[in-house]
């Protein structure tokens, strides 16, 4: 809001409206000023407009998002008062930039502590560990000097190597000052793989802003160069959401009607089957895979991977998509904001809420099935059986219910984390931003 003219304040003390108690600091956006439209645009719920082509007609339906509420994409509780607050100004403080940490708060500190429900402290952690900084992710819920620290924190040693972080931050860490025992588990910093195609790739594009702005390493990866493995040094492959022919054959379209881009060949070039089987063969010693949307039906149906005996080993990873199923039953999701239910205390989950809302097009729905001896599957996140709408517009969106929006995997010792949403729709979901980042730094057989 402030990026785009508006005028924000914060509340400079704790003030009670209609029974509800709001604190120092909380923002204040006022609707008398020039904006007023745009703000009510941005901050309130989108519901649909029922308009037809004629009386009794055909219903003129959305063809693409329906959903923009900035509130609720980016996980953050917005109340809209009504009441006139006698004295209001003088409550208030212009907001003219946004307030940076004071480390000087915390030089004694031997540990911060940065929450998990904070996106910030994720930038936090993958700066510290590009710096060489011990970092861990607290593995219980304790309570330490009457402050509650969550499973899934991080603890970083303070370093006069954050110094630089600082200025990027917002929001203070909790310093600990005095040596306690904290249970945690020491993180490293994933070599990630972002694999990217020629073809106007709008999302790994997307992909790559959100990683630069949180500073997150990676490297890009075209699908030619999988064809003679995963690069050396890569431990997780990243697959935003792209046409699988395009990843395999470098063509367009689908299995039965492929069509040709008017590229130089040298662009047109995909992984091929023997690429995949490769990608899969290093799944099975431990490599893990992420991916959402359109990429996912890489790995759905028949595959093949190489043993570690020379032979051959065909299988079918646990899951199907069965978005193709609910469309014939007239489920129709043109892009809105549904409501999910996570399951708590798995590392995809850490920092989320039970409840949590995602930008689907109900694209790729998941069902699971009973894995083979060495594969496992769990359902992260499934869509909630009731008031799944929240903003935006879908057509008998009940056939969603309940059904696996976010699923798991394992296959020999690798892993999958599999989205049937987009976490990071167009930089917009910053409420979800956690369910990637957590998937980042996913470790061991979890």
């Amino acid at each position: 809001m402030h990026d785009h003219g508006v005028s924000t304040y914060s509340l400079n003390e704790n003030l009670e409206i209609n029974g509800k108690l709001y604190r120092s600091g909380d923002v204040v956006i006022p609707l008398a000023q020039p904006f007023r439209p745009f703000i009510k645009e941005m901050m309130e719920v989108q519901e649909f407009p029922v308009r037809h082509y004629s009386p009794g007609g055909e219903m003129m339906r959305p063809y693409d998002v329906a959903s923009w509420s900035l509130p609720l994409h980016m996980g953050v509780e917005s109340i809209e008062i009504n009441t006139l607050v006698s004295g209001m100004d003088g409550k208030l403080k212009l907001l003219e930039e946004i307030p940076a940490v004071n480390e000087e708060s915390f030089a004694d500190a031997w540990g911060l502590v940065f929450t998990a429900s904070n996106n910030e402290s994720y930038k936090a952690a993958f700066y510290a560990l590009q710096q060489g900084i011990d970092v861990q992710r607290i593995t219980e819920d304790i309570l330490l000097n009457e402050v509650q620290i969550k499973k899934g924190d991080f603890l970083i040693s303070n370093s006069k190597k954050l110094n630089d972080l600082w200025p990027l931050l917002s929001v203070e860490p909790l310093p600990l000052t005095i040596r306690a025992m904290i249970p945690g588990q020491k993180i490293a910093l994933p070599q990630i793989g972002l694999v990217e195609t020629y073809f106007h790739d709008m999302d790994a594009g997307w992909t790559r802003y959100i990683f630069d702005q949180y500073g997150i390493p990676y490297r890009v990866i075209r699908p030619e160069e999988l064809k003679t493995g995963v690069p050396e040094g890569i431990d997780l492959l990243l697959f935003p959401s792209s046409n699988k022919t395009i990843l395999q054959e470098g063509k367009g379209g689908s299995k039965d009607e492929l069509y040709i881009f008017n590229y130089p060949p040298e662009y047109t070039k995909g992984m091929g089957k023997e690429g995949l089987e490769k990608i899969m063969a290093w799944v099975n010693t431990g490599g893990k895979i992420i991916s959402w949307e359109a990429s996912t039906k890489l790995f759905e149906g028949m595959l093949q991977a190489d043993n570690g005996k020379g032979e051959k080993e065909s299988f079918r990873l646990p899951f199907r998509d069965i978005a193709p199923d609910l469309n014939k039953k007239g489920l129709n999701v043109p892009g809105s904001l549904l409501q999910i239910d996570l399951i708590k205390g798995h590392p995809l989950t850490y920092g989320m809420p039970a409840k949590a809302n995602v930008f689907s097009r109900a694209a790729v729905v998941f069902a699971t099935s009973i894995p083979n001896f060495d594969m496992d599957r769990r359902i992260i996140g499934s869509y909630a059986e009731k008031d799944l709408m929240v903003s935006g517009y879908a057509k008998q969106e009940e056939l969603l219910a309940k059904k696996a929006a976010m699923i798991w995997l394992k296959k020999g010792e690798g892993q999958l984390v599999l989205f049937g949403f987009n976490p990071q729709f167009r930089s917009n979901m910053h409420g979800t931003y956690k369910l990637l980042f957590n998937a980042l730094l996913l470790d061991g057989d979890e």
